[in-house]
């Protein structure tokens, strides 16, 4: 009885394996496509160039704080 069971589980598992082949889920994976060269950009506008360095618009936020602090034990 225990060979039988185990053979119909054999065949069982058989048929599971062939089910799952690549013709029946075809991937849509596309390494070329997903790691394709990302090509230069084209300059935004005058704060920055095409090769990211700083145009003739270039500006920078500048702050100065004044921290006044006091330990109290």
């Amino acid at each position: 009885m225990k060979k039988i069971i185990f053979l119909l589980f054999g065949f069982y598992m058989i048929n599971v394996a062939q089910a799952q082949t690549a013709e029946t889920y075809p991937s849509v994976y596309d390494p070329h496509l997903l790691f394709a060269p990302d090509p230069s950009p084209v300059s935004s506008g005058l704060t920055r160039t095409s090769i990211g360095e700083p145009g003739s618009a270039y500006w920078q936020n500048n702050a100065d704080y004044r921290i006044e602090a006091e330990i109290d034990d």
